[in-house]
């Protein structure tokens, strides 16, 4: 098995008491094995064209951008299988059609690179697990919304797994209630290693000049201390050390009240261990320095894995979660494995 929790589910998620959806026309609600309920909704909401007409895209999401964009709210995660989505470029030319704004990052960990438009590929680097995480959580300004595009499946697993966040929470207040309530009271920071190279066998080995879009020190540093990183250190094989602002280790949605893991915690300490950042439980800190508690961490992982989501990708399948309430992973795979990403973000402050 291939990656850390892969749940083989046999039957359908018991949807007796789910509760009833409005949909648009010319779509309809699909069920998968691989989808769960939480609070007697279905996670995530599965679309497919229910009429011809429907799988014209353009002019479906033109007529009901509206609801559509309230179904991503409601569901946190929509995945739009059996659409014409058949391209890069038809993927570029969906996700603008939302009508979020482009979302220009830089302080990104991931080897990414360009595709079309605003399209990106999601990782270049090696088949691994990738932990879970907010999209660029660490950063000052954040992308809202993420979409996901499968180009071409991987032949064995490579799914990128979902979870709602408020969910992991409310599962750590009944494991780790003192963990949780320390995390309510003080911030928490992320040390990481940039190489002063891009390292393509590396996950997260874009180097400094990549990660920040610079070519010299001085722009590293000032444009470092933007994206959120208030500390960074240049080290004698010319990476650049550096600690991401203090973040509350505990967020809250400010649409909905929901209390989410918001934060660099897990993929700090699950995730910094490649050639440039060789100890991952010391990468993961309070802002006073003390390191995570192990069997806390251990819990999180749990939590986030058993009620985590792993559909299988079909090719031409979109996925677009609320980067707010829903944290996204990928499996290690087997064979060739295309997907592609775009992010954008509504322009009101979320969080």
């Amino acid at each position: 098995m291939l990656s850390y929790l892969l749940l083989e589910t046999a039957e359908m998620p018991n949807i007796t008491n789910v509760k009833p959806i409005v949909l648009l026309p010319g779509v309809k609600s699909v069920t998968i094995p691989e989808q769960k309920v939480f609070d007697d909704q279905v996670f995530p909401l599965i679309l497919f064209p229910d009429w011809e007409g429907a799988r014209d895209w353009k002019i479906w999401l033109k007529d009901n951008i509206d609801t559509v964009r309230d179904l991503i709210y409601k569901f946190g995660a929509i995945l739009f299988r059996g659409f014409t989505v058949d391209s890069a470029q038809s993927f570029d030319e969906f996700c603008k059609a939302f009508g979020f704004k482009e979302y220009n990052y830089h302080g990104n960990f991931a080897n990414r690179t360009p595709v079309v438009g605003h399209v990106y590929t999601a990782n270049d680097a090696e088949r691994r697990v990738i932990p879970f995480h907010h999209e660029l959580v660490h950063c000052v300004d954040i992308p809202t919304h993420v979409f996901f595009y499968c180009e071409e499946p991987a032949t064995v697993e490579g799914e990128t797994p979902i979870v709602l966040s408020n969910i992991v929470y409310r599962e750590m207040v009944a494991k780790e209630p003192e963990y949780v309530r320390r995390l309510h009271k003080e911030e928490v920071c992320a040390v990481r290693v940039m190489p002063d190279e891009d390292d393509k066998l590396s996950y997260l080995g874009t180097s400094w000049k990549s990660s920040l879009q610079v070519k010299s020190r001085d722009e590293a540093e000032k444009v470092a201390t933007e994206a959120g990183y208030f500390d960074h250190e240049w080290l004698p094989n010319g990476a650049l050390k550096t600690k991401t602002r203090p973040l509350p280790g505990i967020r809250v949605d400010k649409r909905s009240g929901k209390v989410v893991f918001f934060s660099t915690v897990h993929i700090a300490y699950e995730g910094l261990d490649d050639a440039h950042n060789t100890d991952p439980k010391k990468a993961s800190i309070f802002r006073n320095g003390d390191y995570m508690p192990e069997r806390a961490m251990k819990n999180l992982k749990e939590a986030l894995w058993s009620n985590s989501v792993q559909f299988r990708w079909q090719k031409g399948d979109v996925l677009v979660v609320d980067n707010i309430q829903v944290q996204h992973a990928r499996n290690d795979f087997r064979g060739p494995r295309k997907v592609l990403v775009s992010m954008y973000q509504e322009d009101v402050r979320l969080l």
